[in-house]
């Protein structure tokens, strides 16, 4: 604690020009009149002591006056005693005589209360005084006194700064912060107001009042670029930013670290404000004997000490800077201000001069302001870089982890679950394996491996006693069965779950889960029962939105529409992406109702909406309004909201629907305008301007749309040539980020069909950006078809099996259901391929090219098991049912041949041989000629055995 000694303001150049001025009026007759040690030669001694600040003298030869001339009546003169008693006083205060002072001040008071120049100057010592003898209470008491009858005067102000301090210093914190801002709200002078908020705030961080403290920070102008105590205000907002990182409120101590400048920058403004200060001391010598000048005189010697002590302190600390930006950084990075902390330690870990220690934990946070941003391929980069840098560093296997979940958000779960599993290889005995092992059973059911998934989740239960990671093993197990549709066994142990953890944070989502397992049984009475509980015990839980949303689309199955309706009400627009589809699964309702006039209103409503999330599917709104203005009949209120569609969403990659609400512009103008009536208003005719409009606009998104409805129309008038050149004029000139989900998706299927490298581009772009909608079935399927092309089966499963899970329902499953066929029977598994061929021909939406396909496959799958009477079955059923398949045909008719022949049955490959030939339409020249040289040995062959079996009659 800092002493009263330390404190005492030194007003020796105050007295001097007091004994300047005073002393020497009232004795000079008397020093010329007589030489030798009488009181007069004695008084001019300890004047001139005085005047000089040798105070040991001075206080020495008044002693010596008093000790001589206590007696005489000239020394008790009240014109000397006027001017005496100070100056001795003031001495002796100078001289750690404090309590001597202190009287000798008190005896001026009480004799000469008139004297109200030097009775200021009194007053100010005296509390000095009291202060040098830890007297605080009178001190306070005496610079009270001298602030009433200062009142108004600037220097009242030094005075209140003084009293403010001894309250603080003893005890009195309250009211010394009080006092402190009290001074700051006042009249005062700049200097002393700050001087007096930067002590309020010093007081407020030693008393533990961070709220205060706060608030004193973050909310006074400091004047960094002028004010002397820099350095103060840098360390008390730099542990005032340390509290309230340490309490999570990181916004506000981002705001307190904004005022810490880095060490050598905090040295060189200090240097800076210490020489300022000590030239306002050096223009401060010219100022007159005026008191309150003076005091101020004596204000910026002691500023200018102080300065001088916080520099030397400061320049003999070690730096603080490093520690102090790495925890800058991470209030920036807490407080969701990525790209700031991003820079912080990036600084950090790339500056050689930094401790290593230092810039190992720089580089492990800069990994994560990268995660907090979502840049995923730059966190890999980074994370990379951190290995390379720092092999040895216990933060690695972090990092690792940190890796393995940048690829989980890539949507690399292969790579992440490989990764994680080096990680369990190389650290066996590391505490944070279980978690480990979790994460990669969680990444196993994200690729479908279930069994590999359950495999981990159940390591994870055996590692360690049962917690919280155990009971989400054991959650993530029922789970696993429930993905792979193995409803029994989920249901059964999602069952167990719920007995043995009644009292879990876990118990909700299992009663939930419960309920979507036997939703996805079938079972809906049952579903409903545990909903019905689910609600009742959980009203508050995370997951009631989706729970409501089962609720309604079971009630929907049952056909109870209202009902469901009710359901879908619940779901409030802070589901997020649930809100839309609440919202359309009640305008299915309404349409199933044939509530157009409802139904209309619905959406409507939807769309005035301003608590709408991201994804709101506007466009899809904006449809479905105009659609059942149509089945009202109300064709005028249609057309205008299918346009605003187009105006608002036609060129937003992200809009749905824009094709549909095409088709109904087009429906609607051959009602509007028929086009005997006004060829001029045709939509053919729209088409080409709206066409000609967004190419000059520059609106590629809407552009590429139009484009691919017209390609569309020249399709179904067997324009396909035309609708092939336009397609490719619109990939050659759109970039793939401007496309919309449908214009990805048939752009990649014609690249694919002409065998362009590119169609990967367009499909991938399809998944990675729109992986919610259903265009991305084909995506699935197109990079399916393309690594089958490429002779890599084993990575087109994965995503058939996708599009299988995904998008059941999908136009594309029956023709992604024949290449699975295909793919399995390419990997040497003819029996499972042979189950989708059958699956397939189950669909009668893919009677035809397809169902005479699956045949073929599974006349194929057969001859692969060595089963060929079963194989020419089913290549008979092709040429006997699918002739108008002419390739396929023929290839039956020849593979028939080649088994006939393999069983010895040489007629009936020959025969089979002649019917091909006997069809004109079948086979390629080749495949013809090849046919009458088979049928031409076969004959050969059929004619040797003849004259065999005759021989063989013959003998006797």
């Amino acid at each position: 604690m800092e002493t009263m000694q330390s404190r005492c303001v030194s007003w020796n150049s105050i007295f001097r020009v007091i004994a300047i001025s005073l002393i020497g009026s009232l004795f000079l007759p008397i020093v010329h009149g007589q030489e030798g040690d009488t009181l007069q030669s004695l008084l001019q001694k300890a004047s001139a002591a005085f005047q000089s600040g040798q105070y040991e003298s001075a206080a020495m030869l008044f002693d010596s006056i008093e000790e001589q001339f206590v007696e005489e009546e000239e020394y008790r003169a009240v014109a000397l005693q006027k001017i005496l008693l100070p100056m001795r006083a003031y001495s002796l205060l100078r001289v750690d005589r404090a309590g001597e002072a202190a009287a000798f001040f008190e005896l001026f008071l009480e004799n000469y209360p008139l004297e109200a120049e030097k009775r200021n100057f009194v007053r100010f010592h005296l509390a000095q005084a009291y202060e040098q003898t830890d007297d605080a209470d009178k001190a306070i008491v005496a610079y009270q006194q001298f602030e009433a009858e200062n009142k108004g005067r600037p220097e009242a102000s030094l005075a209140a700064l003084r009293r403010a301090d001894l309250l603080r210093f003893t005890g009195r914190v309250d009211e010394s912060i009080q006092l402190y801002n009290e001074i700051y709200a006042g009249g005062t002078p700049l200097g002393v107001r700050r001087q007096a908020r930067l002590r309020a705030l010093q007081a407020t961080i030693a008393a533990g009042h961070l709220d205060l403290s706060r608030d004193i920070l973050l909310n006074t102008p400091w004047r960094v670029e002028t004010m002397p105590e820099l350095a103060q205000l840098a360390f008390s907002a730099h542990g005032v930013g340390d509290q309230l990182l340490a309490e999570s409120r990181y916004a506000e101590a981002t705001r307190c670290y904004r005022l810490v400048p880095p060490k050598n920058v905090l040295i060189k403004k200090q240097i800076e404000r210490l020489r300022d200060t000590r030239a306002a001391l050096r223009n401060s010598t010219r100022l007159t004997a005026e008191p309150g000048k003076a005091l101020w005189r004596e204000y910026y010697t002691n500023l200018a000490q102080k300065l001088e002590e916080d520099l030397q302190s400061l320049q003999d600390s070690p730096d603080y800077t490093s520690g102090f930006f790495l925890r800058y950084g991470q209030s920036l990075l807490l407080g969701d201000r990525g790209e700031e902390a991003w820079l912080v330690f990036q600084t950090l870990a790339e500056n050689p001069e930094v401790e290593n220690s230092l810039r190992v934990e720089a580089h492990y946070r800069w990994i994560l302001a990268a995660r907090a941003l979502s840049l995923w391929n730059e966190t890999l980069e980074i994370a990379q870089s951190f290995q390379r840098r720092h092999p040895e560093s216990p933060l690695v296997t972090q990092v690792i982890f940190l890796v393995a979940e940048a690829y989980k958000e890539l949507r690399d779960y292969e790579r992440a679950a490989t990764l994680l599993g080096t990680l369990i290889d190389q650290y066996p005995k590391h505490p944070q394996l279980p978690r480990w092992v979790f994460t990669r059973g969680f990444y196993y059911t994200l690729i479908s491996r279930y069994p590999s998934a359950r495999e981990d989740f159940q390591q994870c239960l055996e590692s360690g006693p049962p917690d919280r990671l155990g009971e989400e093993a054991r959650l993530w197990h029922a789970l696993s069965w429930f993905f792979e549709k193995n409803y029994p066994i989920a249901v059964d142990e999602l069952v167990a779950l719920g007995k043995s953890l009644k009292h879990s944070p876990l118990q909700p989502d299992v009663v939930y889960w419960l309920a979507s397992t036997l939703y996805s049984q079938k079972e809906f009475d049952s579903a409903l029962e545990h909903l019905d509980l689910y609600f009742k015990k959980y009203p508050g839980h995370r997951r009631v939105a989706e729970a409501s949303v089962l609720r309604g689309d079971i009630l929907m199955g049952q056909g109870e529409l209202l009902g469901a309706a009710v359901a879908f009400s619940k779901v409030t627009p802070e589901a997020g992406r649930l809100f839309p589809y609440a919202t359309f699964q009640t305008g299915k309702i309404y349409r199933a109702m044939e509530e157009f006039e409802r139904m209309a209103s619905h959406f409507e409503n939807y769309l005035t909406r301003t608590d709408l999330p991201a994804n709101s599917r506007k466009s899809e709104a904006l449809y479905w309004t105009g659609w059942a203005y149509e089945q009202l009949g109300r064709i005028e209120s249609a057309f205008p909201v299918f346009t605003e569609a187009l105006v608002s969403h036609g060129n937003d990659p992200a809009a749905t629907d824009i094709q549909l609400i095409l088709k109904s512009l087009h429906r609607l103008h051959n009602k509007r305008f028929p086009a005997s009536e006004k060829p001029a208003e045709s939509f053919s005719l729209w088409l080409s301007n709206e066409i000609k409009s967004t190419q000059t606009d520059g609106k590629i998104t809407y552009h590429s749309r139009l484009n691919l409805y017209l390609a569309d129309l020249y399709e179904k008038e067997n324009r396909f040539e035309e609708a092939n050149a336009l397609m490719m004029e619109t990939i050659r000139n759109a970039p793939l980020d401007s496309l919309g989900a449908e214009f990805l998706g048939w752009a990649g299927l014609l690249l694919g069909d002409l065998e362009f490298p590119s169609a990967k581009d367009y499909f991938e772009a399809l998944v990675e950006r729109f992986p919610e909608r259903p265009e991305r079935g084909m995506g699935y399927y197109g990079l399916a078809k393309q690594r089958f092309k490429n002779k890599r089966p084993e990575q087109a499963l994965p995503w058939l099996e996708k599009l299988a899970d995904e998008l059941p329902a999908h136009p594309l499953a029956a023709d992604a259901t024949l290449l699975q066929g295909k793919v399995l029977a390419e990997l040497g598994k003819p029996h499972e391929a042979i189950a989708r061929f059958e699956a397939l021909l189950k669909i009668k939406m893919a009677r035809g090219r397809l169902h005479a396909e699956a045949l073929l496959g599974i006349a194929r799958s057969y001859r692969l098991l060595n089963e060929p009477e079963k194989a020419i079955g089913y290549y008979q059923r092709i040429f006997t049912v699918y002739r108008a398949y002419t390739v396929l045909v023929s290839e039956s008719y020849l593979q028939s041949a080649e088994l006939f022949e393999e069983i010895n049955n040489l007629r009936a490959a020959r025969d089979t041989l002649e019917e091909f030939l006997d069809n004109p339409g079948l086979g390629q020249p080749e495949q013809r000629s090849l046919a009458r040289a088979e049928i031409a040995r076969l004959e050969s062959l059929l004619k040797m055995e003849q004259t065999e079996v005759t021989m063989e009659i013959s003998q006797p």
